[in-house]
């Protein structure tokens, strides 16, 4: 949406299995989590621009909202915790 005056930008449907967790913003980009595990990423701006897709190993449930601390990404998910930072 355009924050001005509220005019829908763009619409798309994301990969992923519902959306529990809130989507969160950093560094230009966009996260959603899926309750299968699933990540989208998308740039943030007035057009629709896929970044990547990604799945955590063994599906874990992500259910609540990530955190981010620093460059590093926390998720939880029903049986683990992970950390995800680029080297």
């Amino acid at each position: 949406l355009d924050a001005r005056n509220g005019k829908t930008l763009w619409t798309e449907r994301i990969a992923g299995k519902n959306h529990s967790a809130s989507p969160i913003s950093a560094g230009g980009h966009v996260y959603f989590f899926g309750e299968d595990g699933t990540t989208v990423v998308l740039k943030a701006g007035r057009e629709f621009k896929k970044v990547a897709s990604n799945r955590l190993d063994g599906g874990g449930r992500c259910m609540g909202s990530p955190a981010i601390a620093g460059s590093a990404i926390y998720l939880r998910t029903a049986t683990h915790l992970y950390r995800i930072q680029a080297r």
